[in-house]
């Protein structure tokens, strides 16, 4: 399991670099002209996708996360903001890049969040094929009692 989070993280270093590239090369041109509005929607997505990402990593080990550190063999976790939602960083992920596109409406903005969007079924469709294998029955039950990415509260 160590190896395989190393190799994801190498592998998400390498796939964030060809961005971050691709936004220092791109033209930032202006896709449509911001409001305050929009800006202020963008600024307080990007606040509440952070604030998500510090609630994840109060439950989740940072250096196992990372793969400097084996994982712990240890129960599924569901609690915390996990009893919400089962893939919480990818909210996050989802949030920040939305709140960039709208407090900065570029181009290179816009293809991030697009390949963002398109990324995340591939994403949660590897991670929870992980978590069936290992954690099972207890996995399954879970999933079918908890949305993937977007809390009850907000879908209702």
């Amino acid at each position: 399991a160590q190896r395989y989070r190393i190799f994801y993280n190498l592998v998400a270093i390498g796939s964030l670099s060809v961005v971050l590239f691709f936004h220092i090369s791109a033209p930032a041109k202006v896709i449509f002209e911001g409001s305050i509005f929009t800006q202020v929607i963008g600024a307080a997505l990007m606040f509440y996708g952070g604030f998500v990402q510090l609630r994840v990593f109060q439950t989740l080990s940072i250096s196992e996360f990372l793969g400097l550190r084996t994982e712990s063999e240890g129960d599924l976790i569901t609690d915390n903001i996990y009893q919400h939602l089962r893939h919480p960083i990818y909210l996050s992920v989802l949030l920040l890049f939305t709140g960039l596109l709208l407090l900065l409406p570029t181009l290179p903005n816009l293809i991030s969040l697009v390949v963002t969007i398109l990324y995340l079924p591939i994403g949660i469709y590897l991670e929870e094929q992980k978590l069936i294998a290992h954690f099972g029955k207890a996995y399954e039950e879970y999933r079918q009692n908890v949305p993937s990415i977007f809390p009850k509260s907000l879908i209702r």
